[in-house]
Formats: structure tokens, sequence, C-alpha cells
């Protein structure tokens, strides 16, 4: 299985090496809300300022502070109408409206000096080795496997399933072409556009000989801020980005287990569950509540917060 994977992505890599064509992306130093006319202006500007600085000449200041008046104006005539914008596109792309705020906020990224158990890290390798230690703390080792006992788990085997051409293709064209490349460093929009030559056969193997792969085991991991104080470790949690290719086999597997199991899951469960979430959960729980209120019932709730649950 392993060679048939380095095979596979020999074999891609190649392909990529020889077919895709390659275009460097200039990263714009402007805004997004500058239209051209604006930038021109500003280049304008910036010219009648070293000519009134070079000169000291008050006919060149008068033309600079002139320019200056009108391209201050159109900066603001352009920000509220990108706004506009991005107001009208809220009901059909929200990510375009996050992006927005997100770009207008100061503090970006990681801070050059985080704290971890009481000590400054400085250096960006000091930093990372923090992250990476304290979210591996938060992770339980077990020197056994946890016991447990499902009386009805007897017929659950998924050994005779097969991963069928149209089923992989499925899996492929719903993937988000606008998703980032995980470490294997191939993008989601080379897979659709390619998914006729590359639904076979490596799933079926890897499933077959119970083997997934090292190079499928490898994530990136971005660690997210979620309260607190921002230069400590300790308030953050890591998110994974995985590769494309491993993210369809689980998929399949996924929907594979759920069909099986679904029938072992009690009715109240509405977290991790598939057309279930916090929201019917809060549904029912209202449904209820109001019944046993009209009915002249007492309702007693406790509600529990566990501490790190995605993270452990």
């Amino acid at each position: 299985m392993e060679l048939a994977t380095k095979c596979f992505y020999d074999i891609l890599f190649e392909g990529i090496q020889k077919f895709l064509p390659r275009k460097i992306i200039e990263i714009d130093k402007y805004p997004k809300w500058y239209s051209p006319d604006l930038k021109k202006l500003i280049n304008l500007k910036n010219k009648l300022y070293k000519r009134y600085k070079s000169s000291k000449c008050e006919d060149d200041y008068k033309q600079y502070a002139a320019v200056r008046k009108e391209t201050n104006f159109l900066i603001d005539l352009c920000f509220l109408c990108y706004i506009s914008s991005v107001v009208l596109t809220i009901p059909t792309n929200i990510k375009h409206v996050w992006s927005f705020i997100n770009s207008l906020r100061k503090e970006k990224g990681i801070s050059n000096t985080m704290l971890y158990e009481n000590r400054s890290l400085d250096s960006p390798e000091d930093i990372a080795n923090g992250f990476s230690k304290y979210f591996q703390s938060c992770y339980k080792t077990y020197h056994s496997e946890p016991s447990y006992s499902l009386t009805t788990a007897s017929n659950l085997l998924l050994s005779n399933h097969s991963f069928t051409v149209d089923e992989i293709e499925k899996k492929i064209l719903a993937l988000d072409s606008n998703k980032n490349s995980g470490p294997d460093m191939i993008p989601p929009l080379l897979l659709k556009d390619c998914c006729y030559s590359l639904s076979t056969p490596l799933c079926e193997l890897s499933f077959n000989t119970c083997c997934f792969p090292e190079v499928w085991k490898n994530f990136k991991l971005f660690p997210i801020y979620k309260a607190g104080d921002k230069c400590d470790i300790k308030n953050y949690r890591g998110i994974s980005l995985l590769s494309s290719i491993p993210k369809l086999m689980e998929s399949i597997i996924t929907d594979e287990l759920f069909e099986t199991t679904k029938h072992l899951i009690a009715e109240e469960q509405h977290g991790f569950f598939r057309g279930r979430s916090t929201t019917t959960n809060l549904a029912v729980f209202c449904d209820f509540l109001s019944n046993n209120i009209e009915a002249g019932h007492q309702v007693d709730a406790i509600y529990t917060d566990i501490s790190k649950a995605f993270d452990s």
C-alpha cells in the first residue's frame, strides 16, 4: 500500500510538472476596495509630493494639496461602495463578509512573544514547540484499550464494503474548489478536474489491506484563538488541515459506519449526528418545555460544559 501510494503521487506530481501552467500572482499592496482610478490618483499624489519636497515651491504644494484632498474623498467613497457590495452578499456569501471583517481587525496572526507554563517564547521555533507541547497535553494516553460493550454489535461488519468508482467520483465532485491543499499539496480543484482518472483504485486497496498510508496521516495544525489573553498558548485550540484524498476515504467510511450504527444511537442524541444539531436539540427541548408548562408540570434542566470537548 505504501509503495502504491508513492507511485500514485510520483505520477501525479510528474503530470503537474509537465502539463500545468504556472503563473506568478502579484499581491496587491492596496486594500480590496481601492478602485483603479483611486490607485492612479494615489500614484499621482505621491509624485507631486516628491516634486514639492524637492522644489519647496508653493505652486507645487497647492497642486499636491488639491490632489490629496481629491484622493481622500475618493478613498471614503470607494470604501462606502465596497461596504454596500459586501452587505448585499450576506444572504449568499457570508464567508466574504467575515473575510472583510477580519481584514479590518488590527491584531492579525500570532504574537511575536507567547507565554506557556510561565515561560516567555520569542523565537518562531520556540512558539511552534510550545503549541505542539500544549496540544499534545490535551490528549490522554491510554495504556490499554477502553472497555465498553455493545450487546447488539455482533453484526456490525464493514469487511464487505466496496469502494465503487461512482461513489468516489461523487465524493470528489462534492469537494470545495476554494479550499487550500493539505500537506500532500494536491488542491481539491485538481482532483475535481481529473476525478474520472483518479477515482480508482487506492481507497479500495487501502481498505482491503487494512493499511492507511503514512502520507495520509500528515496534517497541518493551526492554532485558533478561543478567549482570554491572546499571548497565552493555553487560550488556543488546534485545527488540523488534512489532505483531500484521505478525507475522501474517511468520508466514505463514515457514511458506511453511520448507516450501520445509526439504529444504535439514542433518539435524544443531537450532537455529531447527521441531520441533527444544537438547533434541533433546542427545538425539541422548547417543545417539551412549553408542553409541560401548559400542563402545570415542573421542569428541571441541568446544563454541563465539557472542558476541551473538541480538543481531547
